[in-house]
């Protein structure tokens, strides 16, 4: 009987032990974003621009987030850029991050239109343009 108990005891506790991190990873109150699967859609100098999409209520726009992970030397931000032909519809940028830091995240709505277009851009003390990103290659949130 005292070997059944030790059986018992030891299968409990080890089941606990390989429950606490599957718990820990899905916190309550954690936004959406924050625990999304993002797509690297950018690299400056080591420093990761990604983004994640999701179809708003409405189902004909895209709202698509970003974020900086900082893994380079300078401090930089990043940001995106709507288009609709030449005009800008709507933009948004990080802050600028130190070096081991992720920035918040910031958010542009997109039509799901071909008239519209998006660009990823890197600032520091100068903006630099990383060129148009194609929507199919970002991940939903």
């Amino acid at each position: 009987m005292q070997f059944n108990g030790r059986l018992i005891a030891l299968t409990v506790s080890s089941a606990v032990l390989l429950a606490v991190p599957a718990v820990a990873q899905a916190t309550p109150g954690q936004p959406a974003e924050r625990a999304a699967k993002f797509t690297t859609i950018k690299t400056w100098s080591g420093a990761k621009q990604q983004a994640c999409k999701k179809a708003t209520p409405n189902g004909k726009s895209w709202k698509v987030v970003t974020r900086v992970v900082n893994g380079r030397e300078a401090e930089v931000g990043v940001g995106l850029i709507v288009l609709k032909g030449e005009q800008e519809v709507d933009r948004a940028a990080t802050p600028i991050v130190k070096k081991g830091v992720t920035s918040k995240l910031v958010s542009v709505k997109i039509r799901k239109d071909k008239r519209y277009t998006l660009e990823a851009f890197q600032f520091q003390g100068q903006m630099g343009d990383g060129g148009p990103i194609k929507l199919k290659k970002i991940r939903r949130c």
